[in-house]
């Protein structure tokens, strides 16, 4: 029976780091995201809110919370993400 020894279990650990590396660059295209939200107040529950919502959704916004206002009002959270404009010296080695 062979046991393990540190040698082989750094190397493990070494190959499975590169390959998650390679698959977090392979897979993101290098634009960096930031988020814009708004707020989404209702009038009531119902499907006219819901219809408020999935307009929104078709537009790119993701609901990330929901809640009511002191007079029981709902409203719900909402952000889609919005690529950054890259300062002039950053650079991306993938083209």
């Amino acid at each position: 029976m062979k046991t393990f020894d540190l040698k082989s279990l750094l190397i493990g650990v070494l190959l499975t780091m590169m390959v998650v590396v390679v698959m977090l660059i392979s897979t993101s295209n290098g634009t960096p995201v930031a988020w814009e939200y708004k707020v989404l107040h209702g009038v009531g529950m119902g499907s006219a809110y819901e219809n408020k919502i999935n307009s929104a959704a078709k537009d790119g916004w993701e609901v990330v919370g929901v809640g009511t206002d002191s007079q029981n009002e709902p409203f719900a959270v909402m952000r889609r993400a919005r690529a950054v404009k890259r300062p002039s010296g950053w650079r991306v080695w993938k083209k």
